[in-house]
């Protein structure tokens, strides 16, 4: 929640350093129904492949929750989650970024500067040397939502005041994500609020500390 800005003209919240850095929207029909009952569905590329096998393979204990489905669906699910997760997305647009690279060099052109694909990007940004269960326990979460002990209270005061009860709930606080992918700090319980309120809603000391 780096470099907050309030645009008073459209009365959102946006971190700018996040804005670039927007993740692949779900858009799979059986992921985006069957994963967004209870919090947002999830990008695939933010675990990695055995991540997502063991989730996937033990829904009736879903972090405490039963959310067991039948076979063909978890199937497809599975399938899904797999094919786009951290790893298998890195391995596969490394290789392409790898063969883009040989055909320029090939046709003799620099490569020196040439950008990776954007999915490539962010599939390094979001890759974990261990397997979490949990995506607050992924190192660029952590990076993202950490705070100096004066602001934790003031976080935690925000998130109260805002209905979110967990950064678990990653839409509550990036509105636009699940349709967009941006992660910009967007609060929809904020947005929802009369005018007036929305322009009051932020303490000073808040926003100093949204914008850490």
């Amino acid at each position: 929640m780096r470099s907050l800005i309030f645009a008073a003209s459209v009365l959102l919240f946006s971190v700018t350093s996040a804005q670039a850095g927007s993740l692949p929207v779900v858009k799979d029909p059986v992921a985006k129904t069957e994963c967004s009952d209870c919090h947002m569905a999830y990008p695939p590329i933010l675990l990695p492949q055995a991540s997502w096998e063991k989730i996937m393979g033990n829904l009736s204990d879903h972090f405490g929750d039963d959310a067991s489905l039948d076979d063909a669906t978890v199937k497809v699910l599975t399938e899904y989650f797999v094919k786009n997760s951290n790893d298998v997305v890195l391995a596969k647009n490394e290789k392409i970024f790898a063969e883009m690279k040989a055909q320029k060099l090939k046709e003799g052109k620099r490569v020196k500067y040439l950008r990776p694909p954007g999915i490539l990007r962010t599939a390094k940004k979001w890759s974990s040397k261990f397997k979490p269960e949990r995506i607050q326990d992924l190192p660029r979460f952590k990076s993202k939502h950490s705070f100096s002990q004066r602001c934790v209270p003031v976080i935690e005061s925000v998130m109260k005041r805002a209905k979110i009860q967990t950064m678990a709930m990653c839409s509550d606080c990036h509105g636009l994500m699940p349709t967009t992918g941006a992660s910009a700090v967007v609060f929809p319980y904020v947005e929802a609020l009369p005018v007036a309120e929305r322009q009051a809603f932020f303490s000073a000391e808040e926003l100093k500390c949204l914008d850490e």
